[in-house]
């Protein structure tokens, strides 16, 4: 394996800091996985309906930081 993957890695991320607030795009440090994980490469994602309904302010049971 990569001697890479031993290193804290540097990534973008969207960021939800409350709702009813647009995602902030933040570069954020990753520490290299431990025993039993794995890092992976995302090439792309998108947002599931419950996170979209909580980042607009519906959700009663907010979980959010």
């Amino acid at each position: 394996f990569s001697r890479d993957i031993l290193q804290a890695i540097t990534c973008k991320a969207a960021v939800a800091w409350e709702a009813k607030k647009p995602l902030v795009i933040e570069e954020v440090q990753v520490a290299p996985p431990k025993a039993g994980e794995v890092r992976i490469k995302v090439l792309s994602t998108g947002v599931c309906h419950t996170d979209a309904y909580t980042l607009d302010g519906h959700d009663p049971e907010d979980c959010s930081p």
